[in-house]
C-alpha cells in the first residue's frame, strides 16, 4: 500500500509519525514532571517538616533525660532546672508536631505527636518524684550527718569522763578491780565508737 504513494508523501508520512512520537514522548514526560513536582511539593511539605519536627522531638528527649539523670547522681539543682528547661522545649515540639499533622493531614505523625504528648506527662510526673525523692533524701542527709555528729560528740565526751575518771583513780591509789572496771568502760567506748564510724 505504502509502495503505490508517492516518495514526498511516504516521506511526509514518516516525518509525521516521528512527530507524533516525539509529541507522545513529550507529552508523557510533561505527565511525569508533573508528578514529580507533586512528589517534590509534598516532599517539601508534608515530609521533610516531619522529620524535621520528629528530630527536634527526639533531640529534646534525649537532652531531657541526659538532664534528669544527672540530677538523679549529682543531685544538683542546675541540672533540675535544665531538664524542666528541656521538657518545655520538648512539649513545644509536640505541639508542633499536633499542628503539622493537622494541617498536612499525617495521621502517623498525629497518633506518634499523641503518644509522645502522654510519655512526656508522665515523665514529667516522674520528674516532680524524682525531685521530691531527692528533697526527701538530701535533708535525711543532713539528719543523718547531724545525728552522727552527735553520737560522735557523746561518745568523745564519754571517753574522756573516763579517761580522766581513770586518772583520778589511778592517783587515789584505787584497787585493781575498779581500775579493771574503768578500762574495761574506755575499751568498750573506743569500740562502740569505731563501730559507729564504720556505719
Amino acid at each position: 500500500m505504502l509502495k503505490n504513494l508517492k516518495l514526498g508523501v511516504r516521506m511526509a508520512l514518516g516525518f509525521g509519525l516521528v512527530i507524533a512520537l516525539l509529541l507522545f514522548v513529550g507529552a508523557l514526560a510533561g505527565i511525569n514532571m508533573l508528578q514529580i513536582q507533586s512528589d517534590t511539593l509534598a516532599m517539601n511539605e508534608k515530609y521533610i517538616p516531619e522529620m524535621t519536627v520528629a528530630s527536634n522531638v527526639q533531640q529534646n528527649a534525649l537532652e531531657t533525660m541526659y538532664a534528669i539523670r544527672g540530677y538523679a547522681f549529682n543531685y544538683k539543682e542546675d541540672r533540675l532546672k535544665e531538664g524542666e528547661d528541656k521538657i518545655a522545649g520538648l512539649l513545644n515540639h509536640i505541639q508542633k508536631a499536633q499542628e503539622l499533622a493537622r494541617e498536612q493531614n499525617l495521621a502517623a505523625l498525629q497518633e506518634a505527636a499523641t503518644r509522645a504528648f502522654n510519655a512526656t506527662r508522665e515523665y514529667h510526673g516522674l520528674m516532680e518524684e524524682t525531685r521530691v525523692n531527692v528533697t526527701n533524701m538530701l535533708q535525711a542527709r543532713v539528719t543523718t550527718v547531724q545525728a552522727g555528729n552527735a553520737y560522735v560528740q557523746a561518745m568523745d565526751q564519754f571517753l574522756e569522763s573516763q579517761e580522766r575518771q581513770f586518772t583520778q583513780e589511778i592517783r587515789q591509789g584505787a584497787g585493781a578491780a575498779d581500775l579493771e572496771e574503768r578500762l574495761w568502760k574506755i575499751t568498750f567506748g573506743n569500740q562502740i565508737l569505731n563501730i559507729g564510724n564504720e556505719i
